[in-house]
């Protein structure tokens, strides 16, 4: 980014500003300031002084609370970015919103881009920003969050996103809503460690006998007992114990265990039945916990699942007015969008479930998936639907979407860097055109893979043409035809998934993927460009050496020789990488 700008707002040249910051700043606020004053000089070499109000200058930048402006019409963590004819404004209602003022004045007037960690660039023009604009913008849903890499590794990339997950240092980039726990809690609400020898009554009747509850999928682990009163008891204690220890807790999860082992004793079968889904069991013990912390904690929603077993809605039980019910989508199909009514695997189901859904309950969060979690090289081709899922989130009473990937901290496929530009834009806004859609991605794949952009571009067409008519669940077999595991190792002449969602493309386009993807690693023009364009490259080498059929037996010696050493390349650059193979190997971090 060694361009040097001029920069005008208001038609006064930038060098005769001053940063304004409140008499005593937030450490948000001392943060956009920073960052400001940091961008700024990288785009003009000029380095802005720094007063604090009261003491106002000929021509401030204001920050935060020294900004005086209207904040009536900003929700959550929006912004406003505004000028009069000799300084500008830029400020939130939260110190978050105040932040992403600084950022979003950075990429859209200064014209600063960040596709991933380290990697960016400054457009380049010089700047004229006016005097009595008013650029005003609210996020859509107030928790935003991907667990793609660049928005778990890296804080100050993250906040630029504006993703507002917790995460390191957050404090220092606008905090986030408080959460006493993530998700999938029953076991540790009431642990069978200590209950379940002497009570094993507060636990699933599963197929004749009590289990314990419990999210190791070694042993079969279930629920809690719903309809037992002392289960419940317990609950609410340690539900306040939690918020005891984090008083200003906005979420508390209360949540069924990752499994489908729910009670099926006579109780809880009879409320089953009545109900119509064991979703009216699990909300009217949920409403319960709600009911009696609710005084307490006015402030805090009790968020439960409506996942599996519990998707459909009930039919007598609503949820309070203080509990969200959190929608998962992993069972769709994520090749098409979920409403789309020609899909076979999604019409009758998703979309009329959420609809039913938004019509009881005006909070719901959504855990979706955009990853293949069985085999993390393959490519999913799902930006035709990405805007199209977030949008019919956003229509149905979505405040919170969470948009799961890789499950650690890796930057294993083809364009995942991508996948989480594209959806941090669009959690802030769904309603974005297709055309501000595609912008969005040319942006990003010229910034981040250079001159040869346009090949990737056309390798997604083919990808995305290929597997059109095909059904693309989140765990889906590739590689080889047996059960994938942490022990998982792609080995030379393995055997291969004869019919995958990918089989067309693989049949059909793979070799000419590799020469799009080889000549955009040809045209790069800097070495940051050719790894990324590498790195992306090793899903086709992927599927070209363990999701294609090599038969060793008709193969010369010659060859055989060439496709062992490039099996062995594969898994050097496989680690070199970082990359993972599959959501298993990925928790044992090989």
């Amino acid at each position: 980014m060694s361009q040097r700008k001029r920069i005008e707002i208001g038609n006064i040249d930038i060098a005769k500003y001053t940063v304004v910051l409140p008499e005593n700043p937030t450490p948000t606020e001392q943060t956009a300031a920073s960052e400001l004053i940091d961008h700024m000089q990288t785009a003009t070499g000029v380095l802005l002084p720094t007063v604090h109000t009261p003491s106002p200058p000929a021509h401030g930048i204001y920050i935060g609370n020294a900004a005086e402006g209207d904040r009536s019409g900003i929700q959550y963590d929006g912004y406003v970015i505004k000028t009069d004819e000799k300084n500008l404004y830029l400020f939130g209602k939260i110190d978050r919103g105040t932040l992403y003022a600084v950022y979003r004045f950075l990429e859209k007037y200064v014209g600063f881009r960040k596709y991933e960690p380290g990697v960016g660039r400054l457009l380049p023009g010089d700047v004229s920003v006016p005097a009595n604009l008013c650029d005003a913008s609210n996020p859509v849903f107030s928790d935003r969050f991907t667990n793609w890499a660049s928005h778990v590794l890296d804080m100050p990339y993250t906040a630029w996103s504006a993703i507002n997950h917790a995460g390191k240092e957050v404090e220092k980039y606008g905090g986030h809503e408080p959460c006493t726990s993530f998700c999938h809690t029953f076991e540790a609400l009431c642990d069978p460690k200590i209950y379940f020898e002497e009570h094993p009554e507060y636990y699933s009747l599963w197929e004749g006998k009590r289990i314990p509850a419990g999210n190791t999928f070694e042993v079969p682990y279930g629920q809690l007992c719903l309809t037992n009163p002392d289960v419940l008891k317990i609950v609410i204690q340690n539900v306040r114990a939690q918020l005891a220890k984090m008083p200003n807790a906005s979420i508390v999860e209360v949540s069924q265990n990752d499994n489908g082992r729910y009670c099926q004793c006579e109780n809880c079968a009879a409320v089953d039945a009545e109900e119509g889904s064991p979703s009216g069991l699990l909300l009217r013990f949920v409403n319960a916990v709600a009911e009696d912390i609710e005084k307490d904690y006015p402030n805090a929603l009790v968020r439960t699942f409506a996942y599996q077993y519990t998707r459909k809605p009930p039919k007598i039980t609503r949820p309070r007015h203080n509990v969200i019910i959190r929608y998962c989508t992993i069972e769709a199909c994520f090749r098409h969008a979920l409403d789309d009514p020609s899909c076979e695997k999604n019409k009758g189901a998703f979309k009329e479930e959420l609809l039913e859904w938004g019509k009881i309950c005006d909070k719901i969060s959504i855990w979706d998936y955009t990853r293949n979690f069985s085999c993390y090289f393959a490519p999913v081709p799902n930006f035709e639907i990405l805007r199209d899922n977030v949008r019919f989130f956003a229509d149905n009473n979505a405040l919170h979407v969470f948009e799961q990937d890789t499950e650690s901290p890796t930057y294993t496929g083809d364009l995942g860097s991508l996948k989480a530009y594209l959806l941090a834009r669009l959690l802030w806004n769904p309603y974005m055109s297709e055309e501000e859609y595609q912008a969005h991605m040319d942006d990003f794949l010229e910034g981040y893979y250079g001159p040869g952009w346009h090949n990737v571009k056309e390798y997604m067409r083919l990808l995305h043409d290929a597997t059109r008519h095909r059904h693309m669940g989140c765990f889906e077999k590739m590689d080889i035809g047996g059960e994938l595991g942490e022990e998982y190792y792609p080995k030379a002449y393995q055997e291969v998934v004869e019919d995958s969602y990918l089989s067309d493309f693989i049949n059909n386009h793979l070799d000419e993927a590799i020469r799009l993807w080889d000549d955009t690693i040809a045209k790069a023009e800097d070495e940051g460009q050719r790894e990324r364009a590498r790195r992306s490259r090793l899903a086709m080498t992927y599927l070209d050496l363990f999701c294609r059929k090599h038969d060793k037996e008709n193969m010369s010696e010659e060859e055989q020789k060439a496709y062992e050493a490039g099996v062995e390349q594969f898994h050097e650059d496989k680690i070199r990488y970082g990359c993972h193979f599959n959501i298993w190997t990925a928790w044992q971090g090989s």
